[in-house]
């Protein structure tokens, strides 16, 4: 079994450029990714007495959320940007030992923080828009 460091889940949102190119968003000191399907329930009064799904049906997300020290990098100015435009630029993520995750994400949530004699916090959440894909390592 090999141990994995925090620090090497990576986020990088695209610079916009055509061949894209990814910029690391730095600065963060703790990163969370949850990967979720929603099934659809097809269970009625005359089931076997097991709840059933109607196969091939339902959806699939994914939510990124990190926080850390707020940083002025090309990474951050892209993300805010995308915020403040309403886009859905592609995002890749490092899963140190499975592999990579790519594709569309929104930013949903954009917070800062800043204690009177401390430094800036910033807190990011993203959200799926569009098919993600893994490439395994």
């Amino acid at each position: 079994m090999t141990l994995h460091a925090g620090k090497d889940l990576v986020l990088k949102i695209s610079d916009g450029q055509s061949p894209a190119g990814f910029l690391p968003v730095t600065g963060f000191s703790a990163t969370s990714i949850s990967l979720r399907t929603e099934t659809v329930e097809a269970t009625h009064l005359h089931s076997p007495g097991w709840r059933e799904q109607v196969p091939g049906a339902g959806l699939n997300f994914a939510r990124l959320t990190a926080r850390g020290l707020f940083t002025t990098n090309p990474g951050m100015t892209q993300a805010r940007k995308a915020f403040f435009d309403g886009q859905a630029p592609d995002w890749q993520v490092t899963l140190p030992g499975i592999g990579q995750l790519a594709g569309p994400f929104r930013l949903t949530r954009f917070d800062l923080t800043g204690p009177y004699a401390g430094e800036v916090q910033a807190a990011l959440t993203l959200q799926s828009a569009g098919k993600i894909t893994l490439t395994e390592e």
